[in-house]
């Protein structure tokens, strides 16, 4: 299924280059930084705040992104802003409330070149392997999942050009990843039920909390 074309406002991106950031460290320091590092920088950013599981938001399937202007690029901005300083490889519209399919990635954490996406599509899989893997909207929860080596995207970049881009090991993971957030699916959902029991404590807390705040 090709994606859907977008039309871009006529006018110079404002996306600007981001300072590459370090990435957090390892187990079991990171889990505790990225549940701090989300509610410290929600209360910071107000509406642009990262939505956790269970909320309703992460569950819908995006439409594609017909147009692009002004207020959508200064969305586009604050999705790049937010995942940066979380110290995240990627973050899709879903996470931050934006119901269309629309994903920010710079695995290289760089701050060059293309790193907003519109209308992805996966055209192609190749290989399996087995990471840690987490997610931003689960933040601290990490469990270790099987998915394609290598995948081959289409997306559309902010200038309304289609791009073909092959990805492998971290970066593949990464498009797989948002491109489920696009679809209402969380990593979560697609873990083994005994890998998922190892981690059922934690969700619990999740759902719990979300309990209490009704």
């Amino acid at each position: 299924m090709p994606c859907p074309a977008v039309q871009i406002a006529n006018h110079k991106s404002r996306i600007e280059n981001a300072s590459a950031r370090r990435p957090f460290p390892d187990r079991p320091q990171r889990g505790k930084l990225e549940r701090e590092n989300v509610r410290r920088l929600n209360r910071k950013h107000g509406p642009m705040r990262i939505r956790t599981y269970p909320d309703g938001c992460l569950r819908v399937s995006c439409p594609p992104v017909r147009e692009f202007g002004d207020e959508e690029m200064a969305r586009a901005q604050g999705m790049l802003d937010l995942m940066y300083e979380l110290k995240g490889v990627g973050l899709a519209g879903p996470q931050v409330g934006w119901h269309g399919q629309i994903l920010t990635l710079d695995v290289e954490q760089s701050g060059e070149g293309d790193r907003i996406f519109l209308n992805p599509r996966i055209l192609g899989v190749e290989g399996e392997a087995e990471q840690d893997e987490g997610c931003l909207s689960i933040p601290g929860v990490f469990a270790p999942l099987r998915r394609a080596e290598k995948v081959v995207v289409a997306a559309f970049n902010l200038r309304g050009e289609r791009m073909e881009i092959e990805a492998e090991g971290l970066a593949a993971r990464a498009w797989q990843h948002e491109l489920d957030h696009l679809h209402g699916i969380l990593f979560i959902d697609r873990l083994d039920p005994t890998t998922l029991m190892t981690i059922r404590r934690e969700i619990k807390a999740f759902e719990e909390a979300a309990e209490r705040e009704q």
